[in-house]
Order: structure tokens, then sequence, then C-alpha cells
């Protein structure tokens, strides 16, 4: 698949994730371990776990290389700060 293709595929992916991580902070509870995404951490500052955001955001619909893509939208947003807080990336 062309680098491009793939760009564009992490690029749908990272505002599906956006959306779900922003979402998810009207009900986040740090204590509760019930993130859909892994979320670890205080709800400004969270930490979310690879292989279950990318399940959450349908990413294995894409049939693409997992590991390269995720790399890719890590790479790029580790860090950042979101509309409900900052967002980073475990394994």
């Amino acid at each position: 698949m062309m680098d491009e293709a793939k760009q564009q595929i992490a690029e749908i992916l990272w505002e599906r994730l956006v959306k779900e991580f922003n979402d998810e902070a009207e009900t986040y509870d740090p204590e509760a371990y019930e993130s859909l995404l892994g979320s670890i951490g205080p709800v400004e500052d969270r930490e979310v776990m690879r292989s279950k955001w990318w399940q959450f955001v349908d990413g294995y619909l894409f049939g693409v290389d997992y590991d390269e893509i995720t790399w890719m939208i890590e790479r790029e947003h580790d860090g950042e700060e979101l509309a409900t807080g900052r967002i980073h990336f475990g394994s």
C-alpha cells in the first residue's frame, strides 16, 4: 500500500480516536478501569492503550498494517492537547 494511502487511513483513524477520546471524558472514571479506549490516568492527561483504541475505532476494517498505522498516529500526536485533555499512547 502506498504511503499516501496509509497516511489517509491514519488521518481517518486519528479523527475517530479524537472524537471517542473527547466523548469518553464525560463519563471517564480513572478508578473504574472500564475505558473502551484503555484509558488510564486523570481525565485531563490520559494514556490510551494501542490495541484497545485500535479495536474501538475499527482500525482492523481497513486491512492495513496495525504496527505501521499506529506508529504513524502515535508519532504525530503523542502528547497532543485535545478538547478534553492531553492524549498519550501506551502499549
